[in-house]
């Protein structure tokens, strides 16, 4: 790895790999697994808001959250909306870079960046520490952490270093817009290396339409993270496998012969 990076950029070998942007990152003592946490930043986080002493929470969203246009009836203050922005830019990083868990959450918040609300900024909080709840959320989960694992034995039945994927759509999720919400997850070694969790651009007609969606975008992920892998020396030799969704939207449109063709062409096209 170190002698390919140095074809492009003059770089030097300083020892085991440990820290990087506010994560850190750990090698088993046999060299098959690495971990990566961002505690120190969350603690960084908590404690810029104010929220050490907060009461910890074991989940990003309380069950059934949900923003209507009445939550929006309150004005916004410059204040309100400059602590918003603040919120999300500190948490944002964190989805970014570790925390694949709050990913839904912080693109819940980030929708209403321009115009809070007192509901959407309490929530924003409860993610840290979170003041009320993601910031919370995180302070109570800083010891979270990706893992990625490997065996020889693995490597020897060819299973190591492989892609694997899942992806889902949530139907008509935003009763403001009526627009779905999706996203995919990827994984190697046992360790996610992508994420995504989004509003669609486009208001889908129905659930098997709102997957047929998110599925495109999970190729072009798995396209890019093929490449990127062979690169690596690590090319695939199978074609990438993508959870749940991807054999239910089969079973659904099989009545439609014209777009089962298109997921097909679609699917196909993850093994090159």
């Amino acid at each position: 790895m170190i002698d390919h990076l140095r074809k492009t950029w003059g770089i030097t070998h300083e020892g085991t790999f440990d820290r990087f942007l506010g994560i850190h990152f750990e090698r088993s003592q046999d060299k098959w697994s690495w971990s990566a946490t961002i505690g120190t930043y969350i603690d960084k986080i908590v404690k810029r808001f104010g929220l050490e002493e907060s009461r910890k929470f074991t989940t990003s969203l309380e069950p059934g959250f949900a923003l209507t246009v009445e939550d929006f009836a309150e004005e916004p203050t410059e204040s309100m909306i400059t602590e918003m922005r603040s919120l999300i830019g500190s948490i944002g990083y964190c989805a970014t870079a570790v925390r694949f868990d709050i990913s839904h959450a912080v693109s819940l918040l980030s929708r209403h960046l321009a115009r809070p609300c007192t509901k959407v900024i309490e929530l924003a909080k409860r993610f840290a520490a979170t003041f009320t709840v993601i910031v919370k959320y995180l302070a109570g989960t800083r010891d979270f952490a990706v893992k990625w694992t490997s065996s020889a034995l693995e490597e020897e039945q060819g299973s190591a270093n492989v892609i694997i994927g899942a992806v889902d759509a949530s139907f008509a999720m935003d009763a403001m817009t009526r627009k779905s919400h999706g996203g995919f997850i990827n994984f190697v070694n046992n360790g996610t290396v992508s994420w995504k969790s989004g509003l669609q651009s486009i208001v889908t007609l129905s659930s098997c339409e709102s997957e047929y969606v998110v599925l495109c975008s999970e190729v072009c992920e798995v396209k890019y993270l093929r490449s990127l892998m062979r690169e690596l020396g690590h090319k695939q030799a199978e074609s990438t496998l993508s959870g749940r969704t991807t054999r239910r939207l089969f079973s659904l449109l099989k009545m439609n012969a014209a777009r089962l063709f298109e997921v097909s062409t679609l699917m196909c096209g993850i093994s090159s």
